[in-house]
Parts: C-alpha cells; structure tokens; sequence
C-alpha cells in the first residue's frame, strides 16, 4: 500500500511539474531598438580608394530573448552635433574642429536612411548598406558619418544606443607595412639602412612613405620628409615628392608576385646630395 502511495505521489508530482511554463519559451527581456555597435561609439572599416562607390553598411537590431513578433520600421538621420559631443568628451575643447571631419552629403549615400524595416519573418536585424565615394578624399583626413534613429514602430527606441560615428582607413591595393633593406650613398660612401616602413594609400595607384630610415611618428615632418610611389601600368614606379621634399629623380619597379619594390631616387637633404636605393617586402601577418 505504501509503495502504490510513492508511486501515486511521485506521478502527480511529475504531472504538475510538466504543466510548468519554461522561462525561456517568455521574453526574459524589454524588446528594444537599437544600432548595432554604438557602445562602442565608433565603428571604422576599410576602404578601398576607387572611382566606384565603396560600400560598407551598419546594422539595426532588436534586443530581447525571443524573435519579435511584428516588423520594424526605423527612419534614421544624420545627427552632426554627436560629432562634437565626442570630440569634446574624448579628445577635449582644442579638437573640436579638427579631430574628425564630417563627410560632406556628396560623397556618399544612404538609400534606406528614411525607411528600413526589421523583418519579423527574418530575423532581428537588418543590415543598411553605405556607399561612399572615396576617390578624392585626403588621405589625413578623418572622415566621419554620424548616423542616429530617429524613430521606430512597434517596440521603442534604445536612446542610450541610437547613434553611431562611422568612420574609415582608406587603402589600396599596395598599403601595409613594409620590411625595408636598403643604402643611402652620399659621395659614393654607402651606409646600410634597414626599417619596417609604412605605406599609406593616398589614391587608387598611389602611396606615401618617409624616405630611407626617417622617423614616421612625428606628423609635422610628413611635408618635408615623404615621398610618393605611383604604381603604373607595366608595374613600373613613379617617384615624387608628396610636398616639400627636394626630390631630384627617382623610379623602381613592383613585383606583383613577391608583393616587393625595388626603387631608387635621389634628392637634396640640407644641401647634399642622398642616392637611396630600397627594397621593400611587404610584412604578411599570419
């Protein structure tokens, strides 16, 4: 009799037990609208230099445990003065203007900025695509597009997380960090030089870096220190001063295949005459 008790109990006790409600089949969280990575404040990408519209893109979620349930209409809206908030609050009063340049309208787009809509049916986010046209802006220049909700329907807005800057690294094809083995001659006295350089994309062929062994990390030397290496057609290179450097000649080649220069030029420095001859090797990062 006792043991037809247990097992009466125990039956009952797993009846009421499965008749429970799981927590997580309900919404454990408030579902709201947000911008994909504005915690973080920023959001910087790649950028090719081209004469075609780059495009990159930004993300509009929904938190919450569960999927939602109906679709989501969010009109976003260029919201400048974030810009200048962040300016002042990461970079102080004296960066105001300076810091980070707001991208002109014409040099990008937003087709889906007045409307886009979370799809209940595909999921919780929705990917806005971002067309920017890269091929006359300035390498030196940090361009920003500050984007924000403005509103949306059905569920509310995040505003704590509504905006977000973007900005962008601008390369090209022969950007990266280089390995540089090289000589500087001066009155037929070659002195070895050897540095891992920069090159930085100024254009879609075009790149900058500091000539022979010079010291890259103090920018007020950039107009009177560097030079410019255009990769042409043939893979031939064409060398020039990027502003104030007393460059004289110069020339090289680009080995596609090795991913390496070999250039020479010559220039002025304080009145003597410098021949360097380098050989650069792209630096792989595995």
């Amino acid at each position: 009799m006792k043991n037809i008790f247990k097992i009466l109990m125990l039956a009952s006790i797993g009846f009421f037990t499965s008749c429970e409600k799981n927590p997580i089949d309900s919404e454990q969280y408030k579902k709201m609208v947000y911008i994909v990575g504005s915690p973080d404040v920023t959001k910087r990408v790649e950028l090719k230099y081209s004469t075609e519209p780059q495009e990159t893109f930004i993300s509009v979620s929904t938190s919450g445990s569960l999927d939602i349930e109906k679709d989501v209409d969010v009109k976003l809206f260029i919201k400048n003065d974030a810009v200048v908030v962040y300016n002042e609050k990461y970079f102080g009063p004296s960066k105001l203007t300076s810091y980070f340049r707001i991208l002109k309208n014409e040099f990008y787009s937003i087709p889906n900025l007045d409307k886009t809509t979370i799809v209940a049916s595909e999921g919780i986010y929705k990917r806005i695509p971002v067309f920017i046209n890269t091929e006359k802006l300035h390498t030196d220049s940090s361009y920003v597009i500050p984007i924000s909700i403005e509103s949306v329907s059905n569920y509310e807005l995040n505003e704590e997380l509504s905006t977000l800057i973007l900005t962008f690294n601008l390369v090209n094809n022969y950007s990266a960090n280089y390995s540089m083995e090289g000589r500087r001659i001066i009155n037929q006295n070659a002195t070895r030089i050897q540095k891992n350089k920069i090159l930085r994309a100024v254009d879609e062929h075009t790149l900058r870096m500091y000539w022979a062994d010079g010291n890259e990390t103090n920018d007020a030397l950039i107009s009177t220190n560097t030079l410019t290496l255009k990769v042409n057609p043939d893979n031939s290179i064409s060398i020039d001063a990027w502003k104030d450097l007393a460059i004289i000649d110069g020339g090289g080649t680009y080995n596609p295949e090795k991913k390496e220069f070999s250039i020479w030029y010559t220039l002025t420095d304080k009145g003597t005459l410098v021949r360097v001859e380098e050989t650069l090797q792209r630096i792989v990062i595995k």
